[in-house]
């Protein structure tokens, strides 16, 4: 009998405060083939419970120690999640892509990202098995 998966579960969570935002990537994700939910809210519980593969976050609306407070959370209570960071700012985020423990090294892209450099990036992940082998 063929297990059903988990409909709490999403592949990708992105987190914006813009509408807009949240809409057209969660639409180009979607038509990827990708399960994905948007969230306009820093709720770690919430992210590191539902997500299975990775985390785009757009942090730049979201108050700074917020967003490190996530993205340190995410890196040790999942480590085997992807966070991927796009920012109008890449350096007031370069820290949050230094090594951490066994955690998935984030990926840090400037606006404008592609939704399909965005998508690059978690297929990437989702076939890299441990030590960055494909699958």
């Amino acid at each position: 009998m063929r297990r059903k998966p988990d409909a709490r579960k999403h592949d990708v969570t992105v987190i914006a405060e813009s509408p807009e935002t949240l809409d057209g990537l969660l639409g180009y994700l979607g038509q990827a083939g990708l399960v994905a939910r948007g969230l306009r809210s820093l709720d770690a519980v919430a992210i590191i419970e539902a997500t299975r593969a990775a985390v785009v976050l757009f942090p730049d609306a979201f108050e700074h120690a917020s967003v490190v407070a996530l993205a340190r959370t995410i890196r040790t209570k999942r480590a085997d999640l992807l966070l991927v960071l796009v920012t109008g700012d890449a350096p007031r985020y370069q820290e949050l892509t230094l090594p951490l423990g066994r955690s998935v090294q984030p990926q840090l892209y400037p606006k404008p990202a592609f939704g399909w450099t965005i998508l690059d990036a978690i297929r990437h992940h989702t076939r890299a098995g441990p030590g960055g082998a494909q699958r």
